[in-house]
């Protein structure tokens, strides 16, 4: 799958438009577009499952924050000089690092990280993604203990179809799902003291 260059087109750039002193919190809010040719098939659920893409929207991400994507070489590399310098402010000011949360148009949720060492690609923060109704998803960070406890507890879908897209999120990174009520919508998901294991109810 490749990642065109226009990929976020509506960015809420609070942290880089106000003076840091007058932050709380640095965060941004990206809201993605729904748009066939620059996202195909994008969601939470799909990033949460590959490395490779969380490594290249990471890229992208840290070149739309910074304001790099002219096409200028000179320019591009200014701008992201500039974000470097802001990040490291946020840094010393001990408002960093930033945090940024893209929604997707299916609304569900995937959160990236950056600081002044990592202003050219924003960090995939592991255990933080939601699906459209607010449920953790399942990552990479799964495969360790607290990445597994993290994801206990019970867990809402809104239909059947949204339930099967997380069960196979989980069975993806080796999570056991015992589905034998093919109707519900409601799952629960339990720590042994080794293991995680998830079934539906």
């Amino acid at each position: 799958m490749k990642l065109q260059g226009c990929l976020l087109v509506v960015v809420v750039l609070v942290c880089v438009l106000l003076p840091a002193t007058a932050l709380a919190a640095v965060s941004v809010g990206v809201r993605v577009a729904d748009h066939e040719r620059t996202l195909p098939q994008l969601s939470a659920v799909t990033v949460a499952q590959d490395t490779a893409l969380q490594t290249r929207l990471g890229a992208q991400l840290a070149r739309h924050l910074a304001g790099a994507t002219t096409g200028y070489q000179r320019l591009d590399e200014l701008s992201m000089n500039l974000h470097e310098r802001r990040l490291k402010l946020y840094d010393r000011l001990g408002m960093g690092p930033l945090r940024v949360e893209l929604v997707w148009p299916d609304r569900s949720r995937t959160v990236y990280t950056m600081d002044g060492n990592s202003h050219r690609r924003a960090a995939y923060l592991t255990g933080q993604s939601r699906d459209p109704h607010g449920n953790p998803l399942p990552d990479q960070g799964a495969a360790q203990r607290a990445g597994a406890v993290s994801l206990v507890g019970w867990y809402q879908f809104q239909n059947v179809r949204s339930r099967q897209t997380w069960v196979r999120a989980a069975r993806a990174q080796g999570i056991p799902v015992q589905d034998d009520t093919p109707s519900a919508t409601r799952m629960q998901c339990r720590w042994s003291g080794t293991a995680l294991s998830c079934h539906t109810e």
